[in-house]
């Protein structure tokens, strides 16, 4: 229980340095909302519906009143990134995943005298 609060804090820290880092209003809601929706579903989107960024506008106390977001594709993934490192993920190489895959495989069935050889 205590090891799970600790890294909670962290966590809590990790986002306040990353948001005190950024400096447009868009990143800021840009990357909290894109965090939300990431725990919430385990997805990544690239559209952000309005209610949730007025709430989140709130939260940052970001004034929206002629808000326009300007959250770039490459502010977006650079934040995704940085969003997966935070939570522990590392990213999928499926060439590398399918080789490691095949080895595994043809190691078991020669442990297990399975493959066929052409004596």
């Amino acid at each position: 229980m205590i090891m799970r609060d600790i890294n909670f804090l962290l966590f809590q820290q990790k986002i306040k340095d990353k948001l005190n880092g950024l400096s447009a209003n868009d990143s800021k809601i840009g990357f909290v909302l894109q965090l939300g929706y990431f725990k919430a579903t385990g997805k990544v989107y690239s559209e952000y519906n309005h209610d949730d960024k007025a709430f989140v506008g709130k939260l940052l106390v970001i004034n929206l009143d002629g808000y326009n977001t300007d959250y770039s594709e490459r502010t977006r993934l650079t934040h995704k990134l940085a969003i997966l490192e935070m939570l522990g993920y590392k990213s999928f190489n499926k060439s590398e995943a399918c080789w490691k895959l095949i080895k595994s495989v043809f190691q078991t069935l020669n442990e297990n005298g399975m493959i066929l050889r052409g004596d």
